[in-house]
């Protein structure tokens, strides 16, 4: 653990900050459900190569194999399934629900229909039984590989900064909640990226496992930056000691949480 103090305005008032950066409790943990299909496939866009890319980004990012329950569950901000091996059985399902209730937050990623219409399927029937009113439908659309151009990325928190992205051939998805579209096809009317907010999670929904192919050319494209937009952060908290006043304020971050300490009520140096 490092911890770092600092002075701030010590004209006005006497606070100090102790910074405790932590990997461990306030870090962020990603759990990638495995996939037979996206682990075979050799350009870059398996679950191995998302899971390496959120370690390398300082995440804690693993790769889970068998039944998912909810104390596998009980400590993941992300949740990945791309192109999964089976359906989600009763079981799982209730605790993806229960993982959702809690305001967990679930990334979906199926691919176009003549490539993996099975692991669609399982993808469709999970989003139904969540709550979620978005399908992955039964397309094959913008064939190889193509960047975005004007019209393609929508207005949304989780693009924040992303000004590019490289996707290949993709499905259409439908059912996504208005202005709550990710990404459109190149005839910018046919959605292949959206989120849903259900209960208290999220759900995203993306129609295309090739973003992770380029997700390390940060220099031609902003694939990267999407997929660490929508990990979310970790809730840390820090304490502003104004005089006699305290007060306690939630605070979002990232790998570290904040405490703020009064050190004098004097107002000079």
């Amino acid at each position: 653990m490092e911890i770092v103090r600092k002075v701030i305005h010590p004209f006005l008032v006497h606070v100090e900050i102790i910074w405790f950066c932590s990997t461990g409790s306030y870090a962020t943990t990603i759990m990638i459900l495995s996939s037979t299909l996206a682990g075979s496939i050799a350009d870059g866009d398996g679950d191995d190569d998302l899971n390496t890319f959120y370690q390398n980004e300082g995440f804690s990012s693993s790769i889970i194999t068998g039944t998912i329950s909810d104390p596998e569950l009980s400590n993941v901000d992300l949740f990945v399934a791309m192109l999964p091996n089976d359906g989600f059985g009763t079981s799982e399902i209730t605790a993806l629900t229960n993982y959702l209730a809690t305001g967990g937050r679930i990334l979906f990623m199926g691919e176009q229909n003549s490539f993996a219409p099975t692991e669609n399927n399982f993808i469709n029937g999970a989003l139904s039984d969540l709550g979620s009113s978005m399908l992955l439908g039964a397309s094959s659309i913008d064939s190889g590989f193509n960047d975005t151009s004007a019209g393609q990325i929508l207005p949304h928190p989780f693009n924040s900064s992303v000004n590019l992205v490289n996707y290949g051939n993709v499905n259409s998805i439908s059912g996504i909640p208005p202005g709550n579209e990710l990404f459109l096809a190149k005839d910018l009317s046919t959605p292949w990226g959206g989120v849903e907010l259900v209960g208290n999670g999220t759900m995203i929904v993306l129609a295309d496992t090739n973003m992770i192919s380029h997700i390390e050319d940060t220099a031609g494209n902003d694939n990267h930056l999407f997929f660490t937009n929508i990990v979310p952060e970790p809730n840390g908290a820090f304490v502003i000691g104004l005089g006699a006043a305290v007060a306690v304020i939630a605070m979002r971050c990232r790998h570290k949480s904040y405490h703020l300490r009064p050190l004098s009520n004097s107002r000079g140096p």
